[in-house]
């Protein structure tokens, strides 16, 4: 019975992970730029500037925030 409960608690994480997967990616453009990053920073959005800051360069999250955070000066 333990391991019924164990399958489905796996199940429902794996469903889970690639819902809010599939919701990330569809808020990222493909054809983003530095200078729309740049925009979002300074009109106050720093969350969605890192996230697509990360997507662009493949950056740690440090990386993105200290970038986000120079680009918002």
């Amino acid at each position: 019975m333990l391991l019924v409960y164990l399958y489905v608690g796996l199940f429902s994480l794996v469903i889970i992970w690639r819902v809010i997967r599939r919701l990330t990616d569809e808020e990222i453009p493909k054809d983003i730029t530095d200078a729309q990053i740049a925009d979002l920073a300074r009109a106050g959005k720093r969350i969605q500037a890192m996230r697509w800051y990360r997507h662009l360069h493949g950056a740690s999250l440090r990386e993105a925030k200290e970038a986000v955070e120079a680009m918002m000066r």
